[in-house]
């Protein structure tokens, strides 16, 4: 477990049940944390992270669609294996310092939390170990789109949250939509 994953995890179950409790502020100090991170970041998680999503889109039914937002792109470690399922992906991050390491061409800084893009825009969305803002997600996501969760280090991940309150509270926000 990571030393700051129990924190993290009322955090984001926190953000989970109620959304406003991610503050700008809390945003710009995610975004500088992982900034600081973004030069080890490859070299300490690249080798581990992809599995989990890799065996998510070879296991799960993920899907025809064409586009895909990855939100919580960092530095593209997980965008390889989501370019080989949908032709166009656009990879999102907070932290301006993990983009620039990216190897992709559709990189933009976005907080999750209140994403930059209409209604619908994608087929997929694909999240791995990265925070879970349902009513954006749901927003963004076409009507018979796919998410896509993936939790390299499981429950003793910062970002992990347990299956069944993800999947309560996106049908709750499905069901606000």
């Amino acid at each position: 477990m990571r030393p700051e994953a129990e924190a993290n995890q009322r955090l984001m179950a926190s953000i989970l049940q109620d959304s406003s409790t991610w503050t700008p502020g809390l945003a710009v100090f995610t975004g500088q944390v992982f900034d600081a991170l973004s030069a080890s970041w490859v070299d300490e998680r690249s080798s581990y992270r992809p599995a989990p999503l890799l065996d998510a889109l070879a296991r799960g039914d993920v899907g025809t669609g064409e586009r895909c937002l990855e939100i919580g792109s960092g530095t593209g470690v997980l965008t390889a294996g989501l370019l080989d399922t949908w032709s166009e992906v656009v990879c999102a991050d907070l932290s301006l310092g993990m983009m620039t390491l990216s190897q992709h061409s559709c990189n933009i800084q976005a907080d999750a939390g209140l994403l930059p893009f209409p209604n619908g825009a994608f087929d997929a969305v694909a999240i791995g170990d990265a925070p879970m803002f349902v009513e954006e997600t749901i927003r963004v996501l076409a009507r018979e789109g796919t998410l896509v969760w993936s939790n390299a280090l499981g429950a003793g991940a910062p970002y992990y949250l347990p299956t069944e309150d993800l999947f309560d509270a996106l049908v709750a926000a499905a069901e606000r939509v």
